[in-house]
């Protein structure tokens, strides 16, 4: 396993399909990231993200996921921790909620507030949140 609940195929995946969706996309196909990759300077093939893509490799070089990190702007351990992929993920979800305008506006108007009415929307967040995670499942 990858990040410990997650292959290296379905890690990778997630990364992709989120910058997929950042860059308006449905997919990034592994010759599109290939050629980015190349593009930069680095030295990869379509092939070899195809098959971790597919899970048909799944014990590639330490150097290939630093390609593949870096390409995608995030550390090495993203494929192996997955406390931290799991905080990237959420962030990469933020900005793509940026991206659709859906927390835009509301940032627009949180700076528009003094800094104790920010402080009071920080607390309500904070407190929504609390409730919202005790009334969640248990993780496996």
């Amino acid at each position: 396993m990858a990040d410990g609940k997650r292959g290296i195929a379905e890690v990778l995946e997630s990364l992709i399909g989120a910058h997929a969706k950042l860059a308006g996309k449905k997919d990034l196909s592994s010759q599109e990231i290939a050629e980015a990759i190349r593009a930069k300077g680095a030295n990869i093939s379509h092939t070899t993200i195809w098959k971790l893509r597919t899970g048909q490799e799944t014990n590639p070089r330490i150097e290939t996921l630093g390609v593949l990190a870096t390409h995608f702007g995030v550390q090495v351990q993203y494929f192996f921790d997955s406390d931290y992929a799991d905080q990237v993920d959420r962030q990469l979800r933020v900005l793509d909620s940026m991206r659709a305008g859906k927390l835009l506006n509301t940032a627009a108007r949180l700076e528009e507030l003094s800094p104790e009415g920010q402080d009071s929307i920080l607390r309500m967040i904070d407190r929504t949140l609390q409730r919202e995670r005790e009334n969640q499942p248990p993780h496996d």
